[in-house]
């Protein structure tokens, strides 16, 4: 999914497993010792990643990475997924939302915020959006927001955005959102997608179903 991109920094996956079930699934990297100190927390309706340091908050590394209720779910990046689920909250739609968003103020390279939701109702999940607000290249003040929208997706059809694509040494910002092919059932893309990320950046890989009531049934690879 994600191993032709040498440096994918974190991304999400939004979609249908190849038996059908839809479910989410994110994962963190990390370059620098700080980033590399952290830990996935999971609560029932929130999924955050915690500082293991001790020292201060910095909202770029430790936030709340998922929300979810009965009617939706939302993940990102960073600070702006609870940002963007306290405006849904008063009958904004995710669009509209994310276009309050912009990318991370960490120049040069201007790390894009992704996100992803899905409705969730009676009868499955529907409403598959995922988003990347993206430094533009050439006026570098100005914010793209680039959405992928699949209402049903078929099984096996999966959206993935990431932050970066290019090498280590030269991550190039991305945020922009495709269709992949999910070849097995979500439990098992945890550890082919663990397996297949760097040793020394990986930090944590998280997948979830999204019809079940919690956070708490989530399957979590990590390093702490």
């Amino acid at each position: 999914m994600c191993s032709a991109r040498k440096y994918p920094g974190r991304g999400l996956v939004l979609g249908l497993d190849v038996q059908g079930v839809a479910f989410g699934l994110y994962w963190l990297t990390g370059r620098s010792s700080a980033s590399q100190q952290r830990r996935i927390q999971l609560n029932e309706s929130s999924v955050v990643v915690q500082d293991l340091t001790g020292g201060p908050t910095d909202e770029l590394r430790h936030y709340t990475a998922a929300v979810r209720d009965s009617h939706a779910v939302i993940l990102g990046n960073g600070s702006h997924v609870e940002e963007i689920w306290d405006d849904v909250q008063t009958d904004t739609t995710f669009e509209e939302a994310h276009r309050k968003i912009d990318y991370e103020p960490d120049p040069r390279i201007y790390t894009p915020r992704i996100s992803a939701t899905a409705a969730l109702t009676r009868k499955g999940a529907q409403g598959f959006v995922t988003a990347g607000a993206v430094s533009d290249p050439h006026w570098p003040r100005i914010t793209q927001h680039r959405t992928l929208h699949i209402e049903s997706p078929a099984p096996g059809q999966g959206q993935l955005v990431t932050t970066y694509v290019g090498d280590l040494d030269s991550p190039q910002p991305n945020g922009n959102p495709v269709v992949v092919r999910v070849e097995s059932g979500w439990e098992s893309i945890v550890s082919e997608l663990w397996a297949v990320l760097d040793p020394n950046l990986k930090v944590a890989v998280g997948a979830f179903p999204l019809q079940d009531a919690s956070f708490l049934s989530e399957i979590v690879k990590k390093k702490h």
